[in-house]
């Protein structure tokens, strides 16, 4: 459901940044979608939603294109599956059509929603065409779905940029003439500038990370993956104000690899999470926080706190994305509410660990969006 102006009952919600469990609590909605009161019993009469009230997740890196590409090469390398130009997806997506494009986003798009994703950061290969199938994707949909572009065969970014909500680079390596220009201009136009990169231990070997540190300023807002990257580089990170959006799912997949999110969390870096490619891993939030938590908990498992998961699947992405007042339940944020099964939490010793490992499609009564989708 959209965010209707009212007020909605809960069994049980997760308030505030701390995320803390809340029994018998009302949340009332304004006209503009946003969070106007939160109380504990009874508002009054008005519209019920019983459940359990948790923040509404955001996939802070997608590829909705290969949504169609479903099994496609499963026993190549990452590099022959997935690099551009010739890898066999990129091959696949420039064989398809316009239309056979948007039924592929529009497909992952679905998906999303379905798991109760509140917003996805789509990296659209295919220059500007790729732009304009995901902005006809999304808005036929009513979906929330922050496109960034690249460039297109010839290189150009400025159309792209235009058309987009920002620029998402495959890796800063392949445009080291023009990677200052498209961060200044991205950051002229108050758009995103983001960036695989150490994805592979040969990507970092090969110095992409200082290639996109030291191309600023302004910082780009975020990267993706940072798989291969030291202590001292996610230090970096932080210093510069950097976002890092993982995906344990996708790098397991892929490689083998395994994303360094607690030493990244040690260095004070702003962490979100991703689910990537959507022909191999399946948009769904809740098995992505269900894999973060396992590999805090395999790294460091003093920092295996559910609270950091789903701060990085909710608040975390929505920062990285420059998403204000989104990502978490309070007073004066954005009505973004996935209302689950009392019985994803009941019984539990932790209610917030029994969401996030049983929560999912399959438990969800319904979405409150403040974006009104």
């Amino acid at each position: 459901m959209g965010a209707r102006a009212g007020v909605y009952r809960f069994s049980t919600a997760f308030i505030g940044e701390d995320y803390r469990p809340v029994e018998d609590v009302y949340i009332e909605v304004d006209d503009r979608g946003y969070i106007s009161s939160i109380g504990r019993g009874s508002a009054g009469p008005g519209v019920r939603a019983e459940g359990v009230a948790i923040p509404a997740p955001i996939d802070a890196h997608v590829h909705t294109g290969d949504y169609a590409l479903a099994g496609a090469g499963l026993s190549l390398r990452l590099e022959d599956l997935v690099a551009p130009p010739d890898g066999l997806k990129h091959r696949l997506l420039a064989s398809m059509g316009p239309e056979e494009l948007e039924l592929s986003i529009s497909g992952a798009i679905s998906y999303l929603r379905s798991t109760g994703s509140a917003a996805a950061a789509d990296f659209r290969e295919g220059g500007l065409a790729g732009v304009l199938a995901a902005r006809r994707a999304s808005s036929r949909a009513g979906y929330r779905l922050l496109i960034l572009g690249r460039p297109g065969a010839d290189g150009s970014f400025e159309e792209v940029l235009r058309a987009s909500d920002g620029l998402g680079l495959s890796s800063p390596l392949d445009h080291m003439d023009s990677l200052r220009a498209m961060m200044s201009s991205a950051a002229s136009y108050g758009k995103i500038f983001a960036a695989h990169v150490a994805e592979t231990r040969r990507s970092r070997e090969t110095g992409d990370l200082e290639a996109v540190l030291e191309a600023g300023p302004p910082a780009p807002g975020f990267i993706v993956h940072g798989t291969f990257l030291s202590e001292d580089d996610l230090m970096a990170l932080a210093d510069a104000r950097v976002g890092l959006v993982a995906c344990p799912r996708a790098n397991s997949f892929f490689s083998g690899a395994r994303p360094p999110i607690a030493a990244a969390l040690r260095a004070g870096v702003e962490l979100a999470l991703g689910t990537d490619n959507t022909g191999w891993i399946a948009p769904d939030m809740w098995r992505e926080m269900e894999a973060a938590l396992r590999l805090l908990r395999s790294q460091d498992p003093a920092l295996a706190d559910p609270r950091r998961v789903l701060r990085a699947a909710t608040l975390s992405g929505a920062r990285v994305l420059g998403m204000d007042r989104v990502g978490i339940i309070g007073e004066g944020w954005l009505a973004n509410v996935v209302v689950l099964d009392e019985s994803v939490i009941s019984p539990s010793v932790d209610p917030l660990s029994a969401a996030i490992i049983r929560g999912g499609p399959g438990h969800i009564r319904s979405v409150i969006s403040g974006w009104g989708a």
